[in-house]
């Protein structure tokens, strides 16, 4: 068979294979690998092949005979060990020709590089949805080549891949393909050296060629370095145990060198040994960092199975093709087990599984968990006694128990691989090793290294995480086992601490959730899912001494939905962990739905686990107050199968439930025509109180509106508002839409189409149509952005004239193509006895000076009825087109109260035309917006003079200057106390200004930068300290106040208030608005709040910004705004920027959502915008010689962000405090750092950049302690642009009194060692007293700590009430903790 083209035709093979899958996955074909008879003649052939090539290799490369002798011993010795793979126990079981069974990999172009501690099986269901950036696909053989385009010489090669994707495999087929002379044949010798053996050598110390002569006894005494074309390949990076410490390891250049195989290895890469030679590494994502990327040339990645690869494994392994397609249905319906195919080995165990179960008759009960198919799994592989050991008196039970706490002990280090020492730590001898692996064949195995040594392992890292979570749940049900020490106090081991079955599982969950990297997901899976009966059934006969455990899960089924709940509340976006708690859910056989309940606004949010994605989807509802105090969420959701694993329908579920709300919004919730065909179904089924309906972002096409268009025809419908934006519609939309809505019985009143570019012309005709029917009783009508003419605005106009027509609110923003003769057939709709339009929307329509003249005479028609028009975003409108307004204005006929002009190039003069018409008598303008536009101290003067005159009805005046309204009490009070400063702008005196001139006085910001010294702050602000609950990395702040003005000493923000108020905010992150913002033009200039009003009205409110409006940026400050975001969508208001804040009075916070989202933004137009920077310098406290430099803007939630990092283990950074840059820095731009001594500085630049990730930081090794100078130069210019001394006497500090526990404060103590403290204290109502006297907690509090049964519980309800403390409260619980627990609290390292 070619190696080049997979053989994808074969035919399926009888019989089935007790050996384990071999992979490399290809777009373009499959490869597997079992163990069935060999071929015969195949070795034949390939050995015909190889004598060939050997007749013509030294004449085609001209390697002297010598040379050439050399060449050939080693490739023959390669070629016999790489070109049969051996499954099963080593050198005992079938082999198949590795010809047979390889296809190419996938490279991924330029890498994700950098640190993936992410579980593995997160990562290859990332994988298998990114089939859009999926990097063409090469040869093994051509992975040396440099990419399409480029021209630049590969030296090292870099191979990422999940555990059991195929690495391994891939080196053997380049080994053996150059071997047979088939390819890269410019290589002379090819030595490949795994770290698991390289591993076996890390004491000895000795040359670069004995070590090859070591692992190659054929090439001894050779000229082997005669020629530089030599290759290495390190498979196995991530099993490596050696320091690999490329700073501090000797230089070393010679290759006949004594030195140790650490040494060699970091000079071999870093290019000092043989510079020539070519390297290729592979490895585990989270072992990619441990080589500096300055050494790495190329990236690759192994990616696992995609959808049809699985479907053509399961039709190659399985013979009985009936099973083989029932499998693959199976497998579909349960989401849990078909992510997990994605990963070839799991596929082997699925086939494994089902062969096994399955009678004669085909029938069989097939998983639909992992736990149940890990489990089935289990009990087939210790069955399997195909080989005999005399004189084994263990029982199986026992066997597993070992292995088990093998698994445990090493997944808590974080290994794979095991060598005879770690045997040995769990009782387990190099005999007993040998005999489990011939017992549990498939399970546990000892490997032959290539060249020497054994090595242990599991078959893959998901059968270690379910063996460790057997061994834990053996451990808690046989509680005379010799157990762990319960003085640990590793994370891990409060596990053995837990009294009862729900204790065990809420310390497993609070222990996963804790875990950022998702490393406990399947263990915790596992753990709950043997907790079921049925699954303690599988494992009796197999596990006879252990106790069924009777107790129910369905309090862990509840710990589990409320954790779930508590992260909706926190988040719109479930995160991975999130969705992983689902996955419980699906191991306890409920049903994969949370229900958050919000009785306050009468909203309902459900949220489920999608059956094609590895996410979850919200689904929000408001519902009368009967039906939510009666809701019960298992009265939509129940099926009649005792099994509810499998996953629901959300088309389903909505069916069931839309006929009982009263509102629905599903923005991008990946609905399709199948959502619309359901809904409409339930409609039109039953009785039905829906009302709002809002389906924007998704793509519903053409064929999904004709449904809803069925459902608007229904008498039972009552809908009244249908929100469709950006739902890839057409004319034939439309067209149906327009058919239904002129029903008699339908009553929609409000149709929103925007953001469909598809609709033209010829589906606004459709629309027309529909408005002059009789029975239409449209009142709104969007169409923003739907690629309309002058054609549209004609057939509208004349609908709209018609005397049946009720529209009275006109949106058609966004059409450029409009232009003023489209406006000139608005303008003679307006002038009709018969128009109703109150509202008419036309931003950004490519209008001029004609489209004004135009509407203001037809406004000032007598019949005309408008009261609200929008003009902005029309720059050609000029002065001139405002004369023309200011003129209507001053008509006795003329009804606006709003009128919108922002951006429309207007100068003084027009303020002087407006100021002129609005102090008329007849004039009744309320609103008038006259933002981003260049007015000056002339024209303020006169919008000022307006407001003094009696005849001025103006209630909002909005220009860049600030946003004018009649004055509060608040607004008063501070007038008042700056009634001593100089006031800025003209008129100001009269009307209650945002921020006048006044000193900037707070001490935690930028106050460093020069450029923007003279830009006016305001001060006298109260500095209040908020209370801050963290839960899963997230924090919540609470603060509460009289009136007055105050500043949140955590964050910056601001506000004012004229009574009592309290609010909570959170950061967020600003990309879930990664699809509004470019369409919007404008870029995040500060951090993403969640800002939540409890009670109270503010007066004003500032966001904290990080830009510099200094020097020639001060042009920003009329770019600045403030971005809403609520159910129905997005909006823009107008701030005010100060130096260091965004300021919107009487902010409009909406009750109609659970939060109001406010981001501080910037317009795109100013690409290289200076902002204030931060750089933020830690000390690791493992090596105090390590220092991290990270640069950021100046924001609070990515100092948290860096500060939460820094505080995991493997970190543990100290922060060095330094001054901050004096000077504003470009942002988008990137930055190198320099140091004044001889340091190692980890390659890579600083990008100063605004998202809501860790930012990437420069590490600096010094070899010794020494007063040195950090410099943050330009990547550019190397301009500097930031200094800072860092003293001797700060590289020498003592760890112990610096790096340990007691330096942490007490919210980041308590945090770290909540598991522990909650399963060792013993004494919690004496602390619970304590708490009590000291107000730290309620009566009725403390009441519910004293209920509880057991110590864990009560502790746990301890933690729930410190939730609401700040770190005030939190440090005085830690000082009652010294008090009643010293012994446990020293233990920790306080």
């Amino acid at each position: 068979m070619d190696s080049d083209e997979p053989d994808v035709k074969k035919k399926k093979r009888s019989g089935a294979s007790e050996g384990g899958v071999s992979t490399c996955d290809s777009e373009g074909g499959v490869s597997t690998c079992d163990s069935d008879s060999v071929q015969q003649g195949a070795s034949e052939t390939q050995s015909k092949r190889t004598d060939e090539t050997k007749r013509h290799s030294a004449e085609e490369h001209r390697w002297t005979p010598e040379e050439a002798e050399v060449r050939e011993k080693l490739r023959s010795t390669l070629k016999g060990k790489f070109q049969h793979l051996a499954e099963g126990v080593p050198h005992q079981g079938d082999t198949r020709l590795l010809h047979e069974i390889y296809t190419d990999l996938y490279i991924t172009e330029g890498g994700r590089g950098g640190v993936n501690n992410e579980h593995e099986v997160r990562q290859i269901e990332r994988a298998s949805r990114r089939e859009a950036d999926r990097g063409r696909p090469i040869k093994c053989s051509d992975i040396f080549k440099p990419l399409s385009g480029q021209d630049k010489h590969i030296r090292t090669v870099l191979t990422e891949g999940v555990a059991g994707i195929g690495k391994t495999i891939s080196v053997q087929k380049f080994i053996l393909d150059w071997a047979e002379g088939k390819a890269n044949q410019d290589v002379y010798l090819i030595f490949p050296l795994p770290f698991r053996e390289l591993n076996l050598m890390k004491e000895k110390k000795i040359s670069l060629a004995e070590l090859l002569q070591h692992f190659h006894p054929e090439i001894k005494n050779q000229p082997i370095f005669s020629s530089s074309e030599h290759m290495f390949i390190f498979d196995g990076l991530d099993e490596c145990r050696l320091p690999l410490d490329f700073h501090s390891n000797p230089r070393c250049c010679d290759v006949t060198e004594p030195a140790s195989v650490d040494v060699l290895l970091t000079n071999l890469i870093k290019g000092n040994l043989l510079p020539s030679a070519r390297l290729w590494i592979t490895t585990r994502p989270a072992a990619a960092h441990l080589i500096p990327p300055k050494c790495v040339n190329q990236l690759t990645e192994i990616r696992g199975f995609n959808n049809s690869q699985k479907e053509e494994y399961f039709g190659k392994r399985i013979s009985d093709e009936n099973l083989a397609n029932r499998t693959i249905t199976h497998l579909k319906s349960s989401r849990s087990l078909y992510i997990m195919c994605h990963i070839p080995v799991f596929c082997w165990i699925t086939a494994t599984v089902v062969e096994r179960t399955s009678d004669e008759s085909g029938s069989v009960q097939m998983p639909r968990t992992l736990t149940q198919m890990y489990t089935h799994f289990l009990i087939i592989q210790t069955s399997m006694k195909k080989h005999k050991y005399t004189g084994r008196n263990e029982t199986d039970e026992e066997i597993i128990f070992k292995l088990g706490k093998l698994a445990f002990q090493q997944l808590e280090n974080g290994n794979l691989i095991f060598y005879e020492e770690d045997l040995r730590e769990c009782g387990i001898d190099v005999t007993e090793a040998s005999v489990y692996s011939g017992v549990c064949t498939q399970i546990f195995r000892e490997e032959a290294g290539l060249y020497q040594g054994k090595v242990f392992s599991f078959v893959h890292l998901s059968i270690q995480e379910y063996l460790a979570a057997l061994y834990v749940f053996l451990c808690f049900s046989n509680t005379e086992r010799n157990m762990p020490d319960q003085q640990q106090t590793s994370q891990l081991s409060a596990l053995f601490r837990a009294s009862t079955l729900h204790d065990l599982h809420t310390t497993a969950v609070d222990l996963a959730l804790q875990s950022e990297n998702g490393h406990l997901d399947l263990f915790l899976r596992f753990l709950l899912g043997l907790s079921l009966e049925s699954n303690q059934n599988l494992l009796r006969h197999l596990l006879p001494q252990t106790r069924s455990q009777s107790q129910s899960p369905e309090q862990t089924v509840q710990y589990v939905k409320e954790k779930i709940r508590d992260e909706a509340i926190r988040d719109e976006d479930t995160s991975d962990r999130g969705v992983n708690l689902f996955y419980c859910l699906n191991e306890l056989n409920h049903h994969a739905v949370v229900e958050v309940i919000d009785r306050s606004s009468g909203t309902l949010s459900v949220v489920m686990l999608l059956p094609g994605q590895w996410k979850t989807k919200r689904f929000k509802f408001e519902i009368s107050g009967d039906h939510l105090d009666e809701f019960d969420l298992q009265k939509y959701i129940k099926t009649p199968e005792e099994d509810l694993t499998e996953l629901l329908s959300p088309d389903e579920f909505l069916q069931r439930l839309v006929p009982v709300v009263t509102s629905a919004w599903l923005r991008s919730c990946s609905l399709t025509e199948k959502s619309c065909a359901a809904l409409a179904s339930a409609v039109r089924s039953t009785p039905c109180s829906l009302k709002t309906l809002d389906l924007s972002g998704n793509p519903l096409h053409d064929a999904g509106i004709q449904h809803l268009s069925d459902l608007l025809k229904s008498p039972h419908c009552k809908l009244e508002t249908l929100e469709l934006v950006e739902c890839s519609l057409t004319e034939k939309s439309c067209a149906a839409l327009a058919s239904a809505v002129r029903s008699t019985s339908c009553s929609l009143k409000t149709l929103n189409l925007s953001l469909n570019p598809d609709l033209h012309d010829a589906g606004i005709q459709h629309l027309s149509d529909l408005l002059k029917s009789p029975h239409c009783k449209l009142e709104t009508l969007l169409l923003m952005q739907c690629s309309l003419t002058e054609k549209s605005c004609a057939a509208l106009a004349s609908a709209v004239r018609s005397t049946s027509c009720s529209l009275k609110t006109l949106n058609l923003s966004f059409n450029r193509d409009l232009h003023d003769a489209g406006i000139q057939h608005l303008s003679d709709l307006l002038k009709s006895p018969h128009c109703k339009l109150e509202t008419l929307v036309l931003q950004m329509c490519s209008l001029t000076e004609k489209s004004s003249a135009a509407l203001a005479s037809a406004a000032r028609s007598t019949s005309c009825s408008l009261k609200t028009l929008d003009l902005s975003y029309n720059r050609d409108l000029h002065d001139a087109g405002i004369q023309h307004l200011s003129d209507l204005l001053n008509s006795p006929h003329c009804k606006l109260e709003t009128l919108e002009l922002q951006q429309c190039s207007l100068t003084d003069k027009s303020c002087a035309a407006l100021a002129s018409a609005v102090r008329s008598t007849p004039c009744s303008l309320k609103t008038l917006d006259l933002s981003i536009n260049p007015l000056h101290d002339a024209g303020i003067q006169h919008l000022s003079d307006l407001l003094k005159s009696p005849h001025c009805k103006l209630e909002t005046l909005v220009v860049d200057q600030g946003i004018f309204r009649k004055e509060s009490p608040a607004a008063a009070a501070a007038a008042s106390d700056d009634q001593d400063q100089d006031l800025q702008h003209p008129g100001a005196q009269l009307l209650s200004v945002d921020t006048p001139k006044e000193e900037y006085h707070s001490e935690d910001q930028q106050k460093s930068c020069e450029a923007c010294n003279e830009v006016p702050d305001s001060s006298h602000w109260v500095l209040v300290e908020p209370d801050v609950s963290t839960e899963k990395s997230v924090s919540t702040y609470s603060l509460s106040s009289p009136a007055g003005r105050y500043e949140c000493s955590e964050s910056g923000l601001r506000w004012s208030c004229a009574g009592q108020v309290t609010l909570q905010y959170r950061f967020i992150d600003w990309h879930l608005l990664a699809g509004e913002l470019p369409h919007m033009q404008y870029r995040p200039a500060g951090p993403s709040m969640d800002i939540k009003l409890i009670s109270g009205e503010l007066e004003e409110i500032h966001l904290p910004h990080f830009l510099c409006l200094g020097g020639s940026q001060s042009c920003l400050k009329d770019f600045g705004m403030v971005l809403h975001k609520r159910d129905s969508g997005v909006c823009l208001e107008k701030c005010e920027l100060s130096r260091f804040h965004a300021r919107l009075v009487k902010p409009s916070f909406s009750w109609f959502a659970p939060v109001l989202v406010l981001y501080s933004l910037i317009s795109s137009l100013c690409p290289w915008i200076k902002i204030h920077a931060d750089v933020r310098i830690y000390q690791s406290s493992i090596d105090s010689l390590i220092f991290r430099t990270y640069l950021l803007p100046a924001n609070t939630r990515l100092r948290k962000l860096i500060k939460d990092q820094e505080l995991e283990e493997r970190y543990r950074g100290v922060m060095l405090a330094k001054d901050r840059p004096k000077k504003c820095l470009p942002m988008d731009k990137s930055y190198v750092l320099k140091t004044t001594c001889n340091a190692y500085i980890s390659s890579g630049e600083l990008n100063l950049t605004y998202n809501d990730d860790v930012p990437n930081y420069i590490e600096v090794h010094l070899s010794e302690a020494v007063d040195f100078k950090m410099e943050l130069l330009s990547s550019v210019d190397q301009q500097q642009h930031w200094e800072a001394k860092v003293r001797k006497t700060e590289c020498l500090w003592n760890k112990s009194q610096q790096g340990g526990e007691s330096t942490l404060d007490a919210e980041e103590f308590l945090f770290r060692h909540r598991a522990v403290l909650i399963q060792k204290v013993q004494n919690v109502i004496q602390i619970a007293d304590q708490m009590l006297s000291q107000k730290l907690i309620k009566k009725e509090v403390y009441d519910n700590i004293k209920v509880e049964q057991t110590e864990q519980e009560k502790m746990r309800r301890v933690f729930d009430a410190l939730v609401s403390h700040g770190p005030g409260g939190k440090r005085e619980f830690l000082r009652i903790l010294q008090k009643e627990c010293p012994d446990l609290l020293q233990e920790l390292g306080r």
